[in-house]
């Protein structure tokens, strides 16, 4: 049975999701921990995302998939799924993956909240390691995260493997590598309730605005063995609307300068790492100011800065190539012989 619910800040429930969301408080057992997982128009790769979470070793947990008013047949493939441990949302506007994903945690009754993005996967034992993490969370811990392999999705090959390894209180790291990827942990609800949730409008970097004000106050818990798949080569992932991307990295900046100003390292770290997505979304003059910015703290953090120059760079060379390539080719002229001009119209 899927329940449908619809999101409480759209239109009244339907009879049928009411029904459902009435037969949803009657089940027994409280999931150990709740799943998020947000979709918007993936109608024909969401099923295996959510086989990921039904094939988990580790039993006791629902999973919350809420349809950000999906136009394609997104809908239809979510009503045929039949394990009672999922629950489907329907939003009745598109809210955005921080919406999304804001709504879902308000309707989760877990003490944790993992989330699955939903073209990507999790190993069969992720939730299984999770938990013994969990078990193990002194009252400080808000955030137990695992490893994430990024791989291509039409290949399968591995592009990069980060492994989880910083326990405790690592505000000051989070900034300077991003040392896990929110989809791969699980948070505990009220870390999560006490910093407010996913800025929505900070929609596209919403994963980094809220890893740093967790880190801020809470502590982390490494479990390297739990493994998230994070699939790369759609067309439609958010990642590739460098120009969007830009911009909300630029709110993200503004929001937290302050702070940065303070953190000379996190600071070259996060305007370097703008900076390159400026240039990708052809922002020129936003990056070219933050390359100064950049620069201007270089000392602090000689490597980083380097690294992000010579990153600019081949995003430079890059796009040369690409316009280059799309010239037309000159046309080269030749004299024609004095017999073909004779006999050419005068």
């Amino acid at each position: 049975m899927v329940e449908i619910q619809v999101g409480a800040t759209t239109d009244a429930p339907s009879d049928r999701s009411s029904h459902a969301a009435e037969s949803a408080v009657s089940r027994d057992a409280t999931p150990s921990i709740s799943v998020v997982l947000p979709t918007y128009n993936r109608a024909d790769i969401v099923m295996e995302a959510i086989s990921s979470v039904v094939a988990q070793t580790f039993p006791t947990w629902e999973l919350l998939v809420v349809d950000d008013h999906s136009t394609d047949s997104t809908a239809i493939r979510l009503g045929q799924v039949t394990d009672p441990r999922v629950r489907v949302l329907l939003n009745r506007g598109t809210k955005g993956n921080a919406g999304a994903r804001n709504y879902g945690f308000t309707q989760a009754r877990g003490e944790w909240i993992c989330q699955i993005d939903s073209d990507d996967l999790w190993d069969s034992r992720m939730l299984e390691y999770l938990a013994a993490g969990v078990a193990r969370a002194g009252p400080r811990v808000g955030v137990v995260y695992g490893s994430d392999h990024s791989s291509d999705m039409e290949t399968g090959a591995i592009r990069r493997r980060r492994v989880a390894a910083l326990s405790g209180y690592a505000f000051p790291a989070i900034l300077e590598r991003q040392f896990y990827h929110h989809c791969a942990a699980a948070i505990r609800r009220v870390a999560f309730d006490s910093v407010g949730g996913y800025d929505e409008s900070l929609d596209g970097v919403e994963d980094t605005d809220l890893q740093h004000r967790l880190t801020l106050d809470w502590e982390v818990l490494a479990v390297p063995e739990a493994i998230y798949h994070y699939r790369l080569g759609r067309p439609d992932q958010l990642t590739q609307e460098h120009g969007r991307r830009a911009a909300k990295q630029l709110l993200f900046l503004a929001k937290h300068d302050d702070q940065l100003r303070v953190m000379p390292r996190s600071l070259v770290k996060m305007v370097g790492a703008v900076m390159v997505t400026c240039l990708k979304g052809g922002r020129w003059g936003d990056a070219a100011r933050l390359w100064g910015r950049m620069l201007g703290s270089g000392l602090a953090a000689p490597r980083l800065a380097w690294t992000y120059n010579l990153r600019a760079a081949v995003v430079v060379r890059d796009m040369l190539r690409r316009r280059l390539s799309k010239r037309p080719a000159r046309r080269v002229s030749t004299p024609m012989s004095s017999a073909k001009r004779s006999a050419e119209p005068g």
